[in-house]
């Protein structure tokens, strides 16, 4: 993932017409996007649809889908997330699966997937990997089966629910570079924030 100085939104008027218009052009979509995650131990569940779905490819192996539903006038990183309640799932596909080259089974791995679940009392973040098939250009169809996630940070108000769950996702995502750039942005501030928490 590049660094932030690279993924740096400016501050101002530009800012606020540059979300306006990603918030018309995603919002828009009639496409759907859900993430579910399920308790591996209990019969615990959360199933939620994200409203907004994007993507970019960095070459022919890797893709990154950033999906969620958090308010847009919540993506720059120097806004407060307090009393805020949204997901923002980022999923980071390292190798396309060839048949013949590389496995093609729910039980292989070829992503990584990085669950943010914000509540009013805390911040937490599942991460883990899975098995992800997608297809298209301008729109990606993609799946992700396989995907065993643990709580692997968190702010001290957060409670863990689930414990280690299942993450399944079915998504259909619209390419939009300056989209992925805000919302990777945000991933960032938020991981680099929990990093040091307990």
């Amino acid at each position: 993932m590049p660094d932030n100085k690279s993924s740096h939104i400016p501050h101002g008027p530009f800012v606020l017409g540059l979300f306006a218009l990603i918030a018309v052009a995603l919002y828009g979509c009639a496409a759907q996007g859900t993430v579910r995650l399920s308790s591996a131990s209990t019969q615990r569940a959360f199933e939620t649809r994200l409203p907004t779905r994007v993507f970019a490819r960095q070459d022919a192996n890797a893709v990154d889908i950033y999906m969620t539903d958090l308010p847009i006038e919540r993506w720059h990183p120097d806004t407060s997330l307090a009393g805020v309640s949204a997901s923002l799932v980022h999923i980071h596909q390292f190798i396309a699966p060839k048949p013949g080259e590389t496995p093609i089974s729910n039980n292989a791995s070829n992503a990584t997937v990085r669950y943010i679940l914000i509540a009013p009392t805390g911040v937490g973040i599942y991460a883990g990997g899975g098995f992800l098939r997608a297809s298209g250009d301008t729109t990606l169809h993609a799946t992700l089966v396989g995907s065993t996630v643990n709580l692997v940070h968190h702010s001290p108000g957060f409670t863990d629910a689930l414990g280690p769950s299942t993450l399944t996702a079915t998504v259909d995502a619209t390419s939009d570079d300056r989209a992925i750039a805000a919302l990777q942005a945000r991933v960032q501030t938020i991981v680099q924030s929990l990093a040091g928490a307990p």
